[in-house]
């Protein structure tokens, strides 16, 4: 079954009809609803929802969802006939006249069932389906994985919805959000632990992905960021940055722009992100204009980093971005698939122009443009690639603006 999202009068977004990739990129102007709809997407496909399945919770879905519209600062973004409609293998998540509901669905909906059964009984730790599931997961995940300090836990709810979020596993994810508002990091670095534990006047969602950034950066105190020429570094003090050229050390607020919108990003996603079968559950990485500050060609060399690095795996990845470079990046790496699946023999010829660890497959991209409270796609249904009045909007106009003048010039 397909990953979909049906949006109806909700904020910007009058009408939308979305299949979701493994890979989703939307584009369209400021304020078109790009944002909203990433954050629909993480509220959505968050595993945080599988405590509404735990029987030994008994969670308030309105409460439950509330919180995480408000998180995100779109709950007041309901109107009268707002609705919308988000739906995977495991579950579906919906808001209709007013109501939200939630439901396990397939196969994911039997092994509820199931848990609720043992439940209603007894003791789960004591059931058979527990401890031959235990028995697998012993078998077959690391003792450092984050499973196993669960089952070692002496929680009974904690296992009931590790249990159901076992077997929806690479359905159910961890939404690490990564808003604009990264840039703000650099500034606050001294007060990260701060913000956190203080009731301080910033949009939850930027709290959220500073303790992201604290746990990342405690995991990488030290890391190589090549794509931006600097050495990052973390301590006690303010973050740090080395240039790999002249050796300047410098704390990153003091770097550039570009600078301090993209390590980050960078630092954040590489101390997070999952590179084995360890895990119960997967991310969605949904990261907001990634191209902030940036020059072009390390623009480019972003979108690769974020390709090879969020959707390894099961991991899923989410951009909105105003930028065309970005969306020629992921062009050349959707045709480099194609072209290796044509001419398998110039794989490595192809992946000299372009790293084979960055390719796209079309199958499991999408590309969307938001605008005017509707959401198009701007994949070409022929080629498979994102269409070329897409790539570069601006240029065009400039470019008829320009034609336009010079035949008043020669005129």
């Amino acid at each position: 079954m397909a990953e979909t999202l049906k949006i109806e009068n909700f904020g910007p977004i009058k009408k939308a009809n979305l299949k979701l990739g493994k890979t989703t990129v939307f584009i369209g102007e400021q304020s078109s609803g790009k944002s909203t709809i990433a954050k629909l997407i993480s509220i959505c496909r968050d595993y945080e929802l599988l405590e509404y399945f735990n029987p030994a919770v008994k969670a308030d879905i309105d409460k439950l969802l509330k919180d995480r519209f408000l998180k995100f600062q779109i709950l007041n973004y309901f109107q009268s006939q707002s609705e919308f409609s988000y739906e995977n293998p495991a579950y579906r998540l919906s808001f209709s006249d007013g109501v939200f509901s939630l439901i396990a669905l397939g196969e994911y909906k039997a092994k509820l069932e199931q848990l609720n059964t043992i439940h209603s009984k007894g003791s789960l730790l004591e059931s058979d389906e527990y401890q031959e599931w235990e028995k697998f997961v012993r078998d077959n995940i690391t003792s450092e994985s984050p499973i196993n300090k669960t089952l070692n836990a002496n929680s009974d709810k904690q296992k009931i919805w590790l249990f159901f979020g076992f077997y929806s596993r690479g359905v159910v994810k961890r939404a690490s959000y990564i808003p604009a508002e990264r840039i703000l990091i650099s500034t606050l670095s001294k007060s990260i632990f701060s913000l956190m534990t203080q009731d301080i006047a910033l949009p939850k969602s930027f709290i959220d992905f500073a303790s992201q950034y604290e746990s990342a950066r405690r995991r990488l105190p030290e890391l190589n960021i090549d794509l931006l020429g600097v050495k990052f570094s973390s301590g006690q003090g303010p973050d740090k940055i080395r240039s790999f050229n002249d050796d300047i050390e410098l704390d990153i607020s003091e770097a550039s722009s570009g600078i301090q919108s993209a390590v980050p990003l960078i630092v954040t996603v590489s101390g997070l992100k999952r590179t084995d079968h360890t895990f119960p559950f997967y991310d969605t990485y949904v990261v907001e204009e990634p191209e902030l500050s940036l020059y072009p060609k390390t623009q480019v060399k972003l979108v690769h980093f974020l390709i090879d690095k969020c959707t390894n795996l099961e991991n899923e990845l989410v951009i909105t971005t105003h930028s065309p470079y970005v969306l020629t990046a992921l062009n050349n790496l959707l045709f480099a698939y194609k072209t290796a699946a044509k001419k398998p023999d110039y794989i490595k010829e192809i992946d000299k122009v372009t790293p084979e660890a960055s390719w796209l497959n079309p199958d499991e991209f999408r590309a969307y443009y938001v605008g005017n409270g509707t959401v198009n796609s701007i994949i070409d249904k022929d080629t498979g690639l994102i269409g070329d009045t897409h790539l570069d909007d601006a240029s065009y106009e400039v470019g008829d603006v320009f034609d336009a003048l010079m035949e008043i010039y020669k005129d």
